[in-house]
């Protein structure tokens, strides 16, 4: 029995549209994307669930209202009498727990009949802010692009405090607002397309009994697409961490600079559509264009990574498609070398408007065995989001016609292998990401639908 079916729906708008659009009246908010946090959660010892279920997960979106959502999703608690299992949507929780901010931005407007006046995001990316092999440190850092070209980011704990359902309502309204970080303004971004470098040793000085302490860990760095085709990289001015979050939220948030320009590549191209960093090799990008092209670049020296400030080379350009590349991502470690991670991301796949998926061999040093699969009108529409499945050989995409379709990167030519629809199947889904922990997946679509998925094999 396929453990792929959908857990949860839910309508973020304050009064939805009808299915089929005809209430006009009915205030309708899209959601642009969607992301999974990549930070795992422990769970209580109070909390009583079910024993097969999973830690809570955390999830963020993106909306046409100008605000970033965090939301939770856990298993059902049990009780005394119940026997809930998690594949039961019934067994499924999912709560908003913030609204993030930026500094002189109020929150939502409480009355639905409150008109939409801000700019929204359309992109979001999250990365997991620590370098080593404590897997309960570092904290999560967001980075939302609105379409006028504002960067905000937000620092989250990975771990926050568990509280009792009591406590849950007293700290709710307290707890609900998280105001940003940084934020900084880049006139000429495209205000589409956005992603933040990865932590890793090469963002670190070097290790010596010399070095002095007070020598400055290299900052985060945020990739956004410009109007004339270039990459322009930005130091955050938020530490990378390599050591145990301290517990001071104060020591937290704390910012080493302000943000700046470093570096820029690729000018003089056709404007970029989407932006993605390599998961293991942090300094390799690849981009996609609006006339369907693919650019992969990397530091044109890998025995001295000079992470963003180094001079950069490109190792591929793709030209199989020619329609704009809304999405592309890297396959997860297990597609092609076993799972065991260290040719982690060897295959490029990529979403275009035109409706085809093509998959690249990055590491390819031949030119005419870069391409290793096609999937030819993957969807009847645009391709509008694309995600891995961690751990796994599977690969996930959405579109505007409505669907979420899974398929392998092992066996393409035998079809997907699970198809979902959209509620009515009318409505584009503008975002898919999967959980760290390769068991549930999310979407969300222009009505502000949010769905949920088991996609357990």
């Amino acid at each position: 029995m396929s453990g792929y079916r959908t857990l949860h729906r839910e309508n973020t708008n304050p009064h939805p549209a009808d299915e089929d659009g005809s209430n006009s009246k009915k205030t309708v908010i899209p959601l642009w994307h969607t992301l999974f946090s990549p930070c795992a959660q422990s769970r209580p010892s109070h909390h009583r669930t079910a024993p097969s279920s999973s830690p809570p997960l955390r999830f963020l979106t993106a909306s046409a209202d100008g605000y970033v959502r965090a939301y939770e999703i856990s298993d059902k608690e049990i009780s005394r009498g119940g026997e809930d299992t998690m594949l039961d949507a019934s067994a499924l929780k999912l709560k908003m727990k913030h609204v993030l901010l930026g500094h002189n931005q109020p929150p939502p407007a409480s009355s639905p009949q409150s008109k939409v006046t801000d700019i929204g995001y359309s992109k979001i990316d999250i990365i997991r802010n620590y370098v080593g092999e404590d897997t309960k440190s570092g904290d999560e850092v967001v980075v939302a692009l609105r379409l006028d070209g504002l960067v905000r980011l937000w620092i989250r704990p990975q771990c926050p405090p568990y509280l009792t359902t009591e406590e849950e309502q007293q700290q709710e309204d307290e707890n609900l607002i998280q105001y940003s970080t940084v934020e900084f303004k880049v006139k000429e971004s495209t205000g589409t397309s956005i992603a933040i470098r990865p932590p890793s040793h090469s963002a670190l000085p070097p290790s010596s009994s010399n070095s002095s302490k007070k020598q400055r860990i290299q900052n985060l760095t945020v990739a956004i697409a410009n109007l004339n085709g270039s990459i322009s990289f930005y130091d955050s001015g938020i530490p990378v961490h390599n050591h145990h979050i301290p517990e001071s939220q104060d020591e937290r948030q704390q910012v080493e600079c302000e943000p700046k320009l470093i570096n820029s590549i690729g000018s003089g191209g056709v404007i970029i559509t989407s932006i993605v960093y390599h998961p293991s090799q942090h300094d390799t990008i690849a981009v996609g264009r609006k006339d369907g092209t693919i650019d992969v670049y990397a530091p044109s020296n890998y025995e001295s990574p000079g992470g963003a400030t180094a001079a950069y080379k490109r190792l591929h350009h793709f030209t199989n498609h020619f329609k704009p590349i809304r999405s592309l991502t890297f396959s997860s470690s297990s597609s092609s070398n076993g799972g065991n991670g260290s040719n982690d991301g060897a295959l490029l796949i990529t979403g275009s408007d035109d409706g085809h998926i093509f998959i690249y061999d990055i590491f390819s040093r031949s030119t005419s065995t870069t391409m290793v699969s096609s999937i030819p009108n993957a969807h009847t529409s645009w391709i509008l989001s694309t995600c891995s499945i961690p751990n796994s050989s599977r690969f996930v995409t959405c579109g505007a016609d409505g669907k979420i379709k899974v398929w392998d990167t092992s066996l393409v030519n035998a079809g997907a292998v699970h198809t979902f629809d959209t509620v009515g199947g009318k409505n584009m889904v503008w975002g898919v990401s999967a959980s760290y922990d390769s068991r549930k997946m999310i979407s969300c679509d222009d009505n502000g639908m949010i769905q949920v998925y088991s996609c357990e094999e």
